[in-house]
């Protein structure tokens, strides 16, 4: 049996949704599997920065782009890892393989090393010093990029995306008339100045719009009680993995604020994803490859334009065909499988 940590961060939801997925996954495989999460929460400045002015964030997430940036800044991250470590009682050296979901930890240790490039666009943290021995691509785009910063072929390996198990054993429920409001975890709060606009846009229809707060229980508690009347609002807390399967399964379609993991999660389903917005820089490389397998449409205008955009995709016209839904469901469960007989 190998003993194999998973470190991560809830600092980054989609990071640590892989991290978890892969751990369950392990133990699927009859394997031991620990997570630890070394970055518990989003840095201050950069919610800022992402909250007021998108554009800013992708200008800053090309900035650091750069080798000799994300050099110097791993290289700091690196020497508050060991304390960080300390402190959740994980001793690297005992385990057989580390593996990281996230481009600002780079274990050191004398265990193999793995890091899960999640990305479909890769920043130079992922590829930055001290280096892991293999990596595992969950997109093609950008592995030249990898392959160009001296990582051999050989140590990389492209298995496709990983979702939480519950995706794949998929609960037999019938679709009912939602839209399912995801934001990544922490970026709920992005929705603020659609909500009215979806209730009053949707009032005449049967579907509702049930928003996925997760653990930012101030917009759960808040929007609940100021929309408690409108019937065709929902505001959902902290799901857990099974009750997030079963809301993907039953809904029509995803509204996605943020794509990364969800692209995943709701394609396992069969369920096509409208983007009303997303974390530029960082998610680009999302929107390119979610269109061009035509299982995302990106909504485009103001608020108001692409909530009637959505409403007429679902009442009229709808862009996404079953085809490429199911396409891309059937690529999406051979994963496990590869990445089981490339790390175990």
């Amino acid at each position: 049996m190998k003993k194999i940590a998973v470190l991560t961060g809830t600092g980054g939801q989609g990071h640590f949704s892989v991290a978890t997925a892969l751990e369950s996954w392990i133990k699927i495989w009859g394997h031991s599997a620990q997570v630890f999460d070394v970055i518990p929460k989003v840095n201050g400045d950069l919610y800022k920065i992402l909250t007021k002015s998108p554009k800013s964030y992708r200008s800053l997430f090309n900035l650091t782009d750069r080798m000799p940036v994300a050099n110097l800044y791993i290289e700091a991250a690196t020497h508050g890892l060991e304390k960080r470590l300390g402190k959740l009682k994980c001793n690297l050296e005992s385990f057989d393989l580390v593996i990281s979901t996230h481009p600002f930890i780079h274990p050191v240790c004398h265990a193999k090393t793995m890091m899960v490039l999640l990305d479909p666009v890769l920043h130079m943290a992922y590829m930055a010093k001290p280096r892991a021995d293999k990596y595992l691509a969950f997109w093609p785009n950008d592995l030249s990029k990898v392959q160009k910063m001296g990582v051999k072929k050989s140590d990389i390996f492209l298995s496709g995306p990983l979702a939480r198990p519950a995706f794949y054993f998929n609960p037999k429920t019938n679709t009912e008339n939602i839209i399912l409001v995801t934001a990544g975890g922490g970026w709920i709060h992005k929705t603020d100045k659609y909500i009215k606009i979806m209730s009053e846009t949707f009032k005449d229809t049967p579907y509702t719009f049930v928003f996925v707060c997760g653990k930012n229980t101030k917009f759960y508690e808040k929007k609940s009680k100021e929309f408690k009347n409108r019937r065709n609002l929902r505001f959902l807390s902290w799901l857990n993995e099974q009750e997030m399967a079963d809301w993907v399964a039953k809904s029509r379609c995803v509204l996605a604020f943020s794509v990364a993991q969800m692209s995943v999660e709701a394609g396992l389903l069969g369920k096509p994803i409208f983007i009303a917005d997303y974390i530029m820089g960082q998610e680009d490389g999302y929107i390119k490859a979610l269109t061009n397998k035509k299982i995302a449409k990106l909504l485009c205008g103001k608020p108001a334009e692409k909530i009637d955009l959505l409403k007429t995709f679902l009442l009229e016209a709808n862009p996404i065909k079953e085809i490429s839904l199911t396409s891309w469901k059937n690529e999406l469960n051979l994963v496990p499988e590869k990445i089981k007989g490339y790390i175990i």
